[in-house]
């Protein structure tokens, strides 16, 4: 037996026959140039062929993921017919008298690498649809069908360098147990269609993949992130061992989805989510949130041609506040900047854009189009309970200056504005110095963990070399939620999480004996914290959270968190 490691990118355990896919090649070399209006014909009939099947595609979809699926495909059917492509590849045909093949197979690459070059993980993973829609239309140019995994017709594990969108809608789980891929992230799209097919799958493998050949027997155990070649009987029954457990944990997270709450000495606190768009609602109340913790804006901005109307921003806002009804809904405003661009305004140059101009720096220099925005909100907050929330707030200065703006557009409206709170996110660690003094000017607080701890350790949790650095379990970061929502709670002012730290089962216990007021989360981590809570009470967790912040290191409190829960029998898988 011989064991490699990856990224989980979905719960579960299976044992199958490796099947692997192999690399698409597309041999060009026999391809020569015909005329600039053949060579045009060719790719016209390629994208329209390209097109056909990406149709077909959506046809047979399974219904369990015809809803995720669907949505790629549709991003797909746009970047085939993107007119920026298809005029570079013209005019490189016309002024270079290069094959559609040449000019298509060039084009693709300059928009895959400026994706793949982008530091934010979600563009990053955007690349992959490039590559995904290029060999399509390229494999239609050279008329060399691609590989059809929904030809499969026994239980096998997948093994790729990754699984292209397309591939991934054929996935059938009757037969695909599971899937391992050398690249991909937890953001890639065979990421996302494996969690919502429940099929446990391993990414990022790396190199090691090649360890594993065809036909043999593999074991993918997502719980401790392992894949096992040719697994030992011992290892098949520890395996078979943790799927009865998982499948208990199942039931009982199930339970807990439409609970309220509360802790064991039944304080109730809030479990929120976390949102992207309206259709995530569906997840949001099927778990049984008791609100929408963020909705981020960013993507309406990401996904527009153009800077989204007010109407736009209106219509999409008041859905989302209808939908959810007296339930409160966290509106972020324009989270922009950094890593996160937009193909219609262009960013100054900087050394560390992520210490620089972005979020609500840039919206309080370009006024007009956060004006817009504000203006939207406030029409909207008639439909329902709304709070907005800016982000990269440092100073009392910006929040002086955007509560002029937000009562000045209300005043402006009359009575088209709602009701509505307001709060700042908590990302730079300045804040926590001044919570009594932020606390004059808003209603609530929401910590946004990723940003707080990475300028906390002045380490990016997205390098490999630093990353070992990024720890939401570290004492320092305790004490400073132990002063922030101790200061906020004595001025009144509500304190809720919303980064990665908030699905943390082992953050639970450090929150409620801190006093925190609101989780926010990806919906499907909402059961699951919510059993956590149910089984820790307010006195014990105070204490333990006494203990921890006397510590010295992040392995030091992990290791007492754990035998905490050992002796409270609190299983979290």
């Amino acid at each position: 037996m011989e064991k490699i490691t990856g990224i989980s990118a979905s719960t579960g355990i299976a044992t199958a026959n490796a099947f692997l896919i192999k690399k698409h090649k597309l041999i060009s070399k026999n391809i020569v140039f015909t005329s600039v209006d053949q060579e045009k014909q060719i790719l016209d009939k390629s994208i329209k062929s390209t097109i056909e099947q990406i149709e077909q595609l959506e046809l047979n979809l399974n219904e369990d993921i015809k809803q995720e699926a669907g949505k790629i495909f549709a991003a797909h059917k746009l970047m085939v017919n993107d007119p920026e492509m298809i005029k570079q590849t013209v005019d490189i045909i016309t002024n270079e008298s290069a094959t559609a093949f040449d000019a298509y197979e060039r084009v693709s690459k300059i928009f895959f690498d400026i994706f793949d070059s982008m530091e934010d993980e979600y563009m990053r993973e955007r690349a992959i649809d490039v590559k995904d829609i290029s060999t399509r239309v390229l494999s239609n140019i050279v008329g060399t069908p691609l590989q059809d995994i929904s030809l499969i017709k026994e239980e096998v594990i997948l093994v790729a360098n990754d699984l292209t969108p397309s591939q991934t809608a054929q996935l059938n789980k009757k037969y695909i147990k599971g899937f391992i891929t050398e690249i991909g992230g937890e953001t890639s799209h065979s990421a996302l269609i494996s969690r919502t097919m429940g099929i446990p799958a391993m990414v990022g493998v790396g190199s090691d993949i090649s360890k594993v050949k065809n036909g043999q027997l593999i074991s993918i155990d997502t719980i401790n992130s392992s894949i096992y070649i040719e697994p030992t009987q011992e290892k098949l029954g520890e395996l078979d061992t943790l799927i009865l457990k998982l499948q208990h944990e199942k039931e009982i997270s199930e339970k807990y989805k439409n609970m309220k709450s509360v802790t064991l000495d039944n304080k109730e606190v809030m479990i929120s989510a976390n949102i992207s768009s309206y259709k995530d609602l569906e997840l949001v109340i099927e778990n049984g949130a008791d609100g929408v913790g963020l909705f981020r804006t960013e993507f309406l901005y990401m996904e527009s041609k153009n800077w989204p109307t007010e109407e736009e921003q209106f219509v999409v806002y008041k859905s989302i506040l209808e939908k959810m009804g007296d339930k409160p809904v966290v509106i972020r405003t324009l989270d922009i900047g950094g890593d996160k661009k937009l193909d219609y305004f262009t960013f100054p140059e900087e050394m560390n854009p992520f210490l620089g101009y972005r979020a609500v720096r840039m919206s309080l220099d370009k006024q007009d189009i956060f004006v817009t925005q504000v203006r939207a909100l406030l029409r909207a907050a008639k439909f329902g309970n709304l709070s907005i929330n800016i982000p990269m707030i440092s100073t009392i200065e910006e929040i002086r200056e955007i509560k002029s703006i937000i009562d000045k557009t209300k005043d402006e409206l009359g009575n088209k504005a709602g009701g509505f709170k307001l709060g700042i996110m908590v990302e730079v660690p300045s804040v926590i110095e001044m919570i009594p003094q932020f606390s004059k000017y808003v209603d609530f607080f929401s910590v946004g963990t990723n940003d707080l701890i990475q300028y906390t350790f002045a380490a990016d949790r997205m390098s490999e070399h630093v990353s070992h650095l990024y720890q939401p379990l570290n004492p320092t970061i305790i004490r400073k939620f132990r002063r922030l929502i101790r200061d906020a709670h004595e001025n009144g002012t509500h304190v809720g999480v919303c980064g990665e730290m908030s699905r943390e089962p082992k953050a639970v216990p450090i929150f409620v004996g801190l006093g925190l007021d609101e989780w926010s989360m990806s919906a499907n981590s909402i059961p699951l914290i919510r059993k956590v809570i149910s089984k820790v009470d307010t006195e014990s967790s105070a204490e333990l959270t006494k203990d921890l912040i006397k510590l010295d290191t992040a392995k030091e409190v992990e290791e007492k968190v754990i035998k905490y829960f050992e002796k409270k029998e609190i299983e979290t898988i």
